[in-house]
């Protein structure tokens, strides 16, 4: 027996290392869904800004006023979006994320849209844009708008849960 513990110990060191579901080298981080809020945020603002322009009641100031605030957030929001689509279905992850993007367009450019509710996403752009210098910024405002973001996968674990599973008890 003696002569099996190391290799016991081993089997168990390694087992803590695979003790996750299956698909959890796919399953989303808290950036990737923080990453996911923050893109539906900026997609749902472009769409309606689009959507009051074609109604008389362009809000394109207030959009483009919440873009350029927050430019590193949202680059980085879409750089870790790609990632997080690459490690789902290899390659660089491009044509997924780009799939991603174009759903999350259509769903919000076919809202109904009203003058009061281009008054409301305008007051939401600038908010948004305020957002870009308080402490948690826009990940923050947008997980406000976006409590669970559309079109993604299951959240990972937390750690703890895992060594729970791993816990042979």
């Amino acid at each position: 027996m003696k002569r099996c513990a190391p290799v016991v110990a081993a089997l168990a060191v390694a087992a803590l290392g695979l003790a996750t579901p299956a698909g959890a080298a796919t399953c989303w981080s808290a950036d990737a869904i923080s990453a996911a809020k923050v893109r539906e945020l900026q997609a749902m603002m472009m769409a309606v800004s689009l959507r009051c322009a074609a109604n008389g009641a362009p809000i394109h100031e207030s959009y483009n006023g919440f873009v350029r605030a927050n430019m590193s957030v949202l680059n980085a929001a879409s750089s870790t979006l790609r990632r997080q689509f690459a490690a789902a279905n290899g390659g660089s992850g491009q044509a997924s994320y780009d799939r991603y993007t174009t759903e999350l367009s259509n769903r919000y450019g076919s809202g109904y849209t009203t003058t009061a509710s281009c008054a409301a996403f305008a007051e939401i752009g600038v908010r948004a844009a305020r957002a870009a210098a308080a402490t948690g910024g826009i990940e923050l405002f947008a997980g406000q708008l976006v409590p669970q973001p559309h079109s993604i996968g299951e959240a990972c674990p937390a750690p703890s849960a895992q060594l729970a599973q791993a816990d042979p008890r």
